[in-house]
């Protein structure tokens, strides 16, 4: 997957989804539900919070 791919599915442009990944840029709760959702997971895992997918 790639971060164009990604960023296209949640609306937002490739450099503010990169910058969500490398931690420059905190990513907006509603874009974190999007991306839980895209990838078939929990918040809690994408945030480090939870091993369990």
């Amino acid at each position: 997957m790639t971060q164009q791919q990604v960023a296209d599915h949640l609306l937002c442009n490739r450099q503010v989804y990169a910058r969500y990944e490398r931690g420059i840029r905190e990513i907006p709760v509603s874009m974190l539900i999007k991306l839980a959702e895209f990838y078939d997971t929990t918040t809690d895992y994408i945030l480090g919070l939870s091993d369990n997918p």
